[in-house]
This record gives C-alpha cells, structure tokens and sequence, in this order.
C-alpha cells in the first residue's frame, strides 16, 4: 500500500478513494482474523499488533491482503513480550501498546485510524516527529485531526478517524466489522467510490512497468531451468518423485542410506547444493501478484480480505 499512496500522493481525491477502498478490504480482514478460534471453538482473541501501510498488500487484480502477523499474538500465547520491550511501529501504534499493556482488536483499529488519517490528509502521520514525541502526544490523547489538501474535509471521515484514533479503547469502535460498516455506509453516498475492478485497473495502469520487468525476469528464469542453463537441475518429462536429488544432501558421504545422490533424468551436472528453482519461481509470481510489497522498510520495521 505504500508505495500506490506514495505514487498518487499527487492526486489527493483518488488517493482518498483508493485508501477507503483498501481499508474497508483489510478491515474484513482484520474481522476475520479477530474471530479465530482453537479447535475447541474457544476464541483465540489474536490481535495483529502492527497494521501499518507496508504490511496491507494490493494485488494486480484489486485484492487487499492483510500479511505479516510475525507479531500478532493470542490471548493463550504462552509467550511474553518482554519487558521494556514495544512490537510494532509508534506511528501507528495504540497507547496502550505503547504502555505495556494488554491489547486487544481495537489497538488493530486504531492503526486503522492512522492510516485513514494519512488517507484524509495525504501525508503521513506525525511526520518530521519523533518516536518519543509521538509516544507522548498518542497517550495523552493529543492527535490532531486530519485536513485535507484540498481545503474541503469530508467532515464524516474526519469524525470517524478521530473515534478511531481514541486515546481511550472504549471510546474507539468496538470492532474491525464496525469501523467497516462506517466506511462502508459513508461510500454508499459518494459517486468516486472504488470498486475492487477499478483498483485493480488502476494498480496495474500505474505499475504497468514493474509488472513487465518482474513477469519477464520469471519468464527468463523459468526456461533456463527448463532447457537446464541455469545450473539448476533439469527433469525430462517421464521423470518421477525417485528421480530426485536426495534432500539434504551436501556431498557423496553425506544423508542416510548409502549416502549416495540420486542423479534426475536427463539432469545437468548435480549442483553442490540440491536447489529448487521452481519454488523460487513461484515465489517470485507470488510476490509479483502484490505492487505494494515493502521492498524497503525504512528503518521501520493471513487472513485474506473477504
């Protein structure tokens, strides 16, 4: 998400446009990851802890992706952050993340908040701020509201913003689902509104040009390993699971069995290291299919949206 604001930073309607759009996608997200249980049906109370622009992904196909739960954490979760000790980037972090204290879904709404205040005003929060001054303005309570570069603030989405941005949790919207259905009653009333087609459109008109590179770098790679040029080794059509180099394999003395490496139909020279170049490949569409992945993450630092 990041880098489709960065781009239409120059155009502040459809940036507003583009980023309810993305928000009422990751906030369904949110929801659904709030509501998972354990197997016995009990909630797991999971809360994701860093909801930030660089970890909501856009896909060539208008999809929004909520990724990166490296620290969410559940009510069981036997491990403790430890003391002194914050996860998650300030700029978008709840106060009471900030203090310590024990957090819940709506410390993910208020990043959400922060996020719909960036989308208002097309500029990031608490910019040219530092983390310490940040930390003492969100815990008192002293966000300013969001204005927009237009010079007309949709007066709504500025009170929304601010009930999600409540230094105080039970002041905030009481779920991901509720800040959803707000944004989503406020879009039913406005003509720009996106529909996941057009962001789709507009995501792959703007990075028309990454999407080529990135499609004809795997091309590339895909048929070197298929004609067995790239040093990775190469499958003849009747090959089965048994032709495979045995896993984990580092030299003739070296695995289970006889120690010996089984050679692949029709393979190139056995590399020193067995490889996997199509999982490589596959990676790489993976991350193909999302423009806003976080190629840089600056310093700063999955449920699918339904």
């Amino acid at each position: 998400m990041t880098l489709v604001m960065d781009r239409l930073r120059a155009e502040p309607e459809l940036a507003l446009a583009v980023t309810l759009r993305v928000l009422v996608d990751a906030l369904a997200g949110l929801e659904y990851a709030h509501g998972l249980t354990a197997y016995d049906g009990s909630p797991l109370n999971l809360v994701h802890r860093d909801v930030t622009p660089h970890n909501v992904f856009i896909t060539y196909d208008g999809q929004v992706k909520v990724l990166d739960f490296g620290i969410a954490k559940v009510a069981t979760s036997a491990m403790q952050t430890q003391s002194g000790v914050m996860k998650g980037k300030v700029r978008y972090m709840a106060p009471e993340q900030m203090l310590g204290e024990e957090v819940d879904r709506r410390a993910d709404v208020f990043s959400v908040g922060a996020m719909l205040w960036e989308g208002i005003s097309g500029e990031r929060i608490w910019a040219g701020q530092n983390d310490v001054a940040v930390m003492h303005a969100v815990i008192k309570g002293d966000i300013p509201a969001p204005r927009s570069p237009r010079g007309s603030t949709p007066e709504t989405l500025v009170a929304m913003c601010q009930k999600a941005l409540a230094a105080d949790r039970e002041r905030r919207y009481p779920s991901a689902a509720a800040l959803q259905q707000a944004l989503e009653e406020y879009l039913a009333g406005q003509s720009g509104a996106l529909t996941n087609r057009q962001l789709g459109r507009l995501v792959s008109e703007r990075f028309e040009a990454e999407r080529t590179k990135l499609k004809a770098a795997v091309e590339s790679e895909l048929a070197r390993v298929a004609d067995g040029s790239s040093g990775y080794f190469a499958l003849s059509p009747s090959a089965s699971a048994h032709d495979l180099p045995y896993l984990g394999a580092r030299n003739e003395n070296t695995g289970g069995g006889s120690g010996q490496r089984r050679a692949a139909v029709g393979a190139a020279p056995a590399p020193p290291r067995w490889r996997v170049p199509a999982m490589a490949a596959a990676g790489l569409l993976v991350a193909g299919s999302a423009v806003a992945w976080p190629l840089l993450r600056r310093g700063e630092a999955a449920a699918p949206a339904q």
